[in-house]
């Protein structure tokens, strides 16, 4: 899918963090901004936007006296995230059916709608990003404190690994199949069926993720 960036700001974005993705700039690359700007032709306002929305997503780091580069990622780090999160989150799930308010109900079907539209329009920044609303929102409902503090930890150690929508464009026809699947059983309180779909979910895209950075961390080592 062509992406069509609307600012200078977007365009900037969009090469760089795809040319990482693709460790066409592997770890430990310095980004300098004079040199970005001269290559893509613009001045350094829009370069510094760019470098500054890639370092939120922790794609980039922020070295002090010295700028951007791109991070480093440990494999061991990777696979340790992934197998809690295979472990907590059909957890988290299971409790959501039983716990889940009305009130979070509605906007997880609110989110699941926008997820409906960016699908029909094959939109798949915008369907991950509801995604990821979906999911926050489902561990937020499972009531258990320890366990979304637990959930909101591990998300945050690995940012990139909310993009495997952008590395794996094939796999969206099976989480939109599923993420409909999982509507209808909080509907019908099936916590365990809930629980099951879930490990399915998670399994089929962190194994993915898992051999993606393997070949990612052998190309950088």
């Amino acid at each position: 899918m062509i992406i069509k960036a609307e600012t200078k700001a977007d365009i900037i974005y969009h090469d760089l963090k795809k040319k990482i993705l693709a460790n066409l700039l592997p770890a430990e690359t310095h980004l300098i901004i004079r040199q970005l700007s001269k290559e893509y032709g613009t001045s350094d306002i829009p370069v510094r936007e760019a470098l500054k929305e890639l370092t939120a997503e922790g794609i980039l780091e922020t070295i002090p006296h010295v700028g951007s580069r791109v991070r480093g990622i440990s494999q061991k780090s990777i696979q340790d995230m992934l197998e809690m999160r295979e472990l907590l989150e059909p957890l988290a799930a299971r409790l959501a059916v039983e716990r889940i308010t009305l009130e979070q109900f509605n906007d997880l079907k609110k989110h699941w709608q926008d997820m409906i539209d960016a699908y029909n329009r094959q939109a798949l920044e915008d369907y991950a990003k509801s995604n990821r609303s979906f999911h926050s929102l489902l561990i937020e409902s499972c009531g258990n404190n320890c366990l979304q503090k637990a959930l909101e930890n591990l998300i945050l150690m690995e940012k990139r690994i909310q993009i495997v929508f952008e590395l794996f464009p094939d796999i969206i026809d099976d989480s939109y199949r599923e993420h409909a699947e999982m509507i209808g059983l909080i509907e019908q309180k099936k916590d365990l069926e809930m629980e099951k779909l879930m490990a399915k979910h998670k399994k089929r895209a962190f194994d993915k993720m898992r051999l993606y950075f393997k070949m990612t961390v052998c190309k950088t080592s």
